[in-house]
């Protein structure tokens, strides 16, 4: 099986607060006009998976060795120091890969069993839905999720944003992490 490598520095590193950086899967589900990631991975030698939509996933033992301690990285001192890392940099988590796959859901039990602070990145919103997410999240304290959105205008936001849910779907769901 081909691997898709992550976690990752940040082209930011210079200046972001999270250098490492996370993504379950090598493409992102949804078709967000302004994706910067799109751009950044629709160019080169695996363009074409990306553009088609072809999607590798981690190695979830090898992410687990790496946090554990049991296989040497260039994150090792950075995860040593349990420093918080950001998942969703370049795709997120939670779209349909996930549902397809169930990767991030297998990681998220390793990662609250070792009580490792995550800062995550989504637009999606219907693991908010599923019991399985949601008990992972329940009075987890050094986790915290960002959900952006750029407009709430519904019209736009459904032509730049296509394949997202509604605005007013997100902000229900900050709602929903918020009491979690």
């Amino acid at each position: 099986m081909n691997y898709y490598q992550s976690p990752r520095w940040t082209n930011e590193i210079a200046d972001c607060s999270m250098p490492m950086t996370f993504d379950t899967y090598s493409n992102c589900a949804f078709n967000c006009l302004y994706c910067f990631s799109m751009f950044q991975r629709g160019i080169g030698k695996s363009k074409e998976n990306y553009l088609k939509k072809e999607v590798k996933f981690v190695n979830v033992q090898r992410v687990k060795d790496i946090f554990l301690g049991k296989r040497n990285s260039q994150f090792t001192p950075y995860i040593q120091q349990r420093r918080v890392f950001q998942w969703g940099g370049l795709s997120d988590q939670f779209d349909g890969f996930e549902r397809q796959y169930g990767k991030t859901l297998e990681l998220l039990k390793f990662f609250k069993d070792i009580d490792y602070p995550i800062c995550f990145s989504t637009k999606a919103v219907w693991w908010l839905q599923d019991e399985r997410y949601t008990d992972l999240f329940r009075n987890q304290k050094n986790w915290n999720v960002k959900f952006s959105i750029i407009t709430l205008d519904e019209q736009k936001a459904r032509i730049i944003e296509r394949g997202v849910p509604s605005p007013q779907e997100r902000l229900e769901a900050i709602e929903r992490i918020a009491k979690a």
